[in-house]
């Protein structure tokens, strides 16, 4: 499947310690995407090979053109989907969500509302995302639960996934800090190396019958497949292949979490810079990569993470500290 995940908007409710947009209530908006130019996006995925569109910010319920903008992705036959802290699904919106929605993303960081709520920089955040996710239960609507991983967290990892299998949840995808945004702000906050890989293992090991992937953990593959576990993805970091995430200013990333720009929708077509920019080729051939990640056997299925190489030296080609054969 082939996916872009488009930032609709960087306007925002809360304020969560690790945004990778800088995303919050005071952020000026003006130079955001136009509803046609969205639909050109979509026209343009749609004509280059791409199935989903990820809506996400900020947070997309605070765009006014958010629905017509599902449901023209709908209508053209992408599978639409909506990246949300779940506080603003209401009586109000439930309903076209229903109507164009595929599946709804909710992001909880913790099954205590004290800890969730200081993550996500608002008091009362647990409990409306929870009757957000109460809706989307009601009215049949897909659910697939995120949670960040850091620090934090780490030693709940478990009850999480507990958590999130018992609010009927379709999906659950485990995300690991990438220093990026306000990310970079949280320093104490990030998984050492031995703490990462075992919170993978983790992730792996948790038996359910509901899909569960360690995301923004490329190494998770390579463990897996050392475990003789499902790695539940063939291929984990798949920036430039058959994803890259749109910014909310027409500014094509890697991916959401790699200020690297391989084009701008105000300058080129979608088309033209999936197609050609020399960004992209790059991540298409592996001989361009640097370091163990080059000469690695396994970037067949792993191909390191290109968020944490750019983060940790400038170079998104470069090597990932995090591997998980390297001692």
């Amino acid at each position: 499947m082939n996916i872009v995940s488009l930032n609709t908007t960087r306007a925002c409710n809360l304020f969560c310690k690790h945004c990778y947009r800088n995303s919050g209530e005071d952020v000026d908006t003006s130079g955001e995407l136009t509803t046609e130019e969205c639909k050109q996006l979509f026209r343009d995925m749609k004509e280059a090979g791409f199935n989903m569109i990820k809506l996400s910010g900020g947070e997309p319920l605070m765009r006014p053109d958010i629905f017509e903008l599902a449901k023209y992705a709908k209508d053209l036959g992408l599978y639409t989907c909506l990246g949300s802290n779940g506080t603003l699904i209401n009586e109000d919106n439930i309903l076209d969500i229903k109507k164009y929605i595929k599946s709804v993303a909710v992001s909880i960081d913790s099954t205590d509302k004290k800890t969730h709520d200081e993550f996500r920089g608002y008091e009362g955040a647990f409990d409306k995302t929870m009757e957000g996710i109460r809706l989307l239960r009601e009215n049949g609507v897909k659910l697939q639960i995120n949670t960040t991983i850091s620090r934090l967290n780490k030693d709940e990892i478990r009850e999480i996934l507990d958590f999130a299998t018992e609010l009927g949840a379709s999906s659950i995808h485990v995300l690991f800090l990438v220093m990026t945004g306000r990310g970079k702000n949280l320093g104490d906050s990030y998984l050492n190396k031995e703490e990462y890989l075992q919170a993978i293992k983790e992730v792996l090991e948790y038996e359910s019958d509901i899909f569960i992937k360690p995301t923004c953990a490329p190494q998770s593959t390579v463990i897996a497949k050392d475990l003789g576990l499902d790695p539940r993805v063939r291929k984990a970091c798949i920036a430039g292949t058959s994803y890259c995430s749109v910014v909310y200013d027409g500014r094509v990333n890697i991916c959401p979490y790699a200020e690297i720009e391989a084009g701008n929708l105000r300058e080129n077509s979608f088309l033209d810079i999936w197609n050609n920019s020399s960004i992209f080729e790059k991540l298409r051939d592996f001989d361009q990569y640097k370091g163990l990640c080059k000469t690695c056997n396994n970037h067949d299925i792993c191909g390191g993470c290109r968020a944490r190489a750019f983060a940790d030296s400038g170079d998104y080609l470069g090597f990932d500290r995090y591997c998980s054969l390297v001692d």
